[in-house]
Order: C-alpha cells, then sequence, then structure tokens
C-alpha cells in the first residue's frame, strides 16, 4: 500500500503532516522502515482509543471483538490484552473471527442454478402413472413385472 495512501486513511486530511511528522521524528535514515512503524503505531493507537470508545459506550461484544480482529495475527495474546486492556476471550474470539474472514475469502463457492422440470415431461410422467394403474391400492401386478 502507498505510504501517503496509509498515512491519509489513518488521518483524515491529515495524512501529509503525519509523514512530516514521522520523518522529522528519523531524520538520519533513508529507508522507510522508521517511517512505517510510526504509522503503524498511530493505527494501533487509534484503534485502541476507539476501542476504549466502544466499551465506554457498551457497544456489543462483537462489535469491540471485530476491532481487535484487524491487529496482525501473529501478536500474542498477552500483547494483545496489555495494549487493549481487553480479556483473553476477547482475543480469542477476534482470532475464530480472524480466521473465519480468511476462510470465507478463500472458500471457492460455485454458484448453484435451480433448475426447473419441464412442463411437458411432467405432464408425460403423471400420465404414464394414470394409464399404468401404478398408484391403484390393492393391485398386484405391478409387484409381478418388477
Amino acid at each position: 500500500m502507498n505510504l501517503e495512501k496509509l498515512a491519509g486513511a489513518l488521518i483524515q486530511g491529515e495524512g501529509q503532516k503525519l509523514i512530516q511528522t514521522a520523518t522529522q521524528l528519523h531524520p538520519h535514515t533513508n529507508d522507510n522502515e522508521p517511517l512505517e512503524k510510526t504509522i503503524n503505531n498511530a493505527m494501533v493507537q487509534h484503534l485502541e482509543q476507539i476501542y476504549d470508545q466502544y466499551v465506554k459506550q457498551n457497544m456489543p461484544f462483537v462489535e469491540q471483538v471485530r476491532l481487535v480482529s484487524l491487529l496482525p495475527r501473529s501478536w500474542g495474546y498477552d500483547k494483545i490484552i496489555k495494549i487493549f486492556g481487553c480479556t483473553r476471550h476477547a482475543v480469542k474470539a477476534a482470532h475464530r473471527m480472524h480466521d473465519d474472514v480468511e476462510y470465507q475469502l478463500k472458500k471457492h463457492k460455485e454458484p448453484s442454478i435451480r433448475q426447473r422440470a419441464d412442463p411437458q415431461k411432467i405432464k408425460h410422467f403423471v400420465s404414464w402413472l394414470v394409464e399404468s394403474n401404478t398408484l391403484v391400492s390393492g393391485r398386484t401386478e405391478f409387484i409381478h413385472h418388477l
């Protein structure tokens, strides 16, 4: 993802300012690694603030977990619990949600089209049933033909 787009997504309309601030914090380097770390930290802090608001406003548990599921799957339970102050159960639920989304995205589902029966074939079949007396009870001729 483009660094400017990422910064712009983090702070609406202030992406360039975030990049300049991060560059000032790490002026002695030419690579983007410190800048990306700064942006990633800002993203985590932003998610943490949203999570705290969700908890304060008693938002549904699933919404809180949805935020935690945005964190890298490689992060350990203790790290997430320490940063977000959530429960171990919330982290487990977030991991399950993350795994389910991954499964849903990778799952290839063929579209199924329901085939309607041909009215002519239905009419022919019903006529055959009536003419052959197959549905008449008490007849044993049909059984002897089998």
